[in-house]
């Protein structure tokens, strides 16, 4: 094919410009398409991880809601075996008996302070 010559600083045509501007044009195309496809993949990631959190998060709360359960079960266990009814039922299991009634027992004498005998190496007075 034939180029048109022309002079030297005349005008350059509207064939001679579109065909150096066709390559620039194709290059920002590609380009745009590239930071598309790259953005659209970003967004994906990113509502992957976000989806993947999500589950992460009710999996723990699932997690804590059921040992919250448990820490209230185990504190009615807790209460149940420390009541008294379950005590005593526990101590007789064992063979332990209530203590009877306290009789107080008369001392048969009052011996004083001044008829008590010192004991040699006692501390104290004496």
């Amino acid at each position: 094919m034939a180029v048109p010559l022309r002079a030297a600083g005349a005008p350059a045509t509207d064939s001679g410009e579109s065909r150096r501007s066709r390559p620039a044009l194709a290059r920002l195309v590609r380009v745009a398409v590239i930071s598309l496809v790259a953005l659209i993949a970003l967004a994906v990631a990113i509502q992957a991880q976000r989806v993947a959190g999500q589950q992460a998060l009710d999996e723990i709360r699932s997690e804590s809601n059921a040992e919250s359960r448990r820490q209230a079960d185990l504190r009615a266990e807790l209460a149940e075996a420390e009541s008294p009814s379950v005590i005593l039922a526990q101590a007789e299991g064992l063979g332990l008996v209530e203590p009877g009634a306290v009789v107080a027992v008369p001392a048969a004498e009052v011996v004083s302070a001044a008829d008590a005998v010192a004991v040699p190496g006692a501390r104290g007075r004496g």
